[in-house]
């Protein structure tokens, strides 16, 4: 999250001031910046319950599609100005989203989510045969993942 966040964020104040003219363009870029923001987990989280594990691969398309996404979004509202009405919340959830990531980087909560993957020990795997949980109920669907996800 922090990879699109402060690249993304940084490059808005650069074309802000770099373009003066356009009025659109800070808020748009606030907009596009939260979208790809919280897309990422919403993506992984959702990858992630459907096949039962982590994918590489699908980490990196999850981080491609949200700056894509983010830049699309952006491209759209500072074309349209359908942001501005919007330019002080979006700052303020900008300010506030700043303001967390610099604290739980170096405070971070004791909550699951905010573990050093490094300092957690060994990941518990589930076994090749097992179902994923969101797949308890339908075995077809079940037997279709397993066959794709552990070949």
């Amino acid at each position: 999250m922090k990879l699109l966040f402060f690249p993304m964020l940084l490059y808005a104040l650069f074309l802000c001031l770099r373009y003066r003219e356009n009025p659109c363009l800070f808020s748009a870029f606030c907009a596009g910046i939260l979208a790809g923001t919280f897309l990422i987990p919403v993506l992984f989280y959702a990858y992630n319950a459907l096949l039962g594990r982590d994918v590489f691969l699908l980490d990196i398309g999850t981080f491609l599609i949200s700056v894509l996404a983010a830049f699309w979004l952006t491209y759209k509202l500072s074309v349209s100005c359908k942001s501005a009405p919007y330019s002080f919340l979006l700052y303020s959830v900008i300010v506030i989203l700043l303001l967390c990531f610099l604290r739980f980087t170096y405070q971070p909560p004791s909550h699951k989510i905010f573990e050093d993957p490094a300092k957690a020990g060994p990941k518990t795997e589930q076994p090749l045969h097992s179902c994923p949980a969101i797949w308890k109920y339908c075995r077809s669907s079940c037997s279709l993942v397993s066959y794709f996800t552990h070949r």
